[in-house]
């Protein structure tokens, strides 16, 4: 089942690991932006 179809699947599936990995550090930074200005709103500043 050695076909020229398998020689892209390790590639994909990197693909698809740094995908996902970057999925997870955009809704983090988005969360973290969150906290932060809701914080800085419970303070009474304003946002830079």
């Amino acid at each position: 089942m050695r076909g020229p179809q398998w020689s892209w699947l390790p590639w994909v599936r990197r693909r698809a690991k740094q995908a996902v990995r970057r999925a997870v550090l955009a809704a983090a930074q988005r969360q973290q932006r969150a906290e932060y200005e809701r914080a800085v709103r419970r303070i009474g500043g304003t946002p830079r």
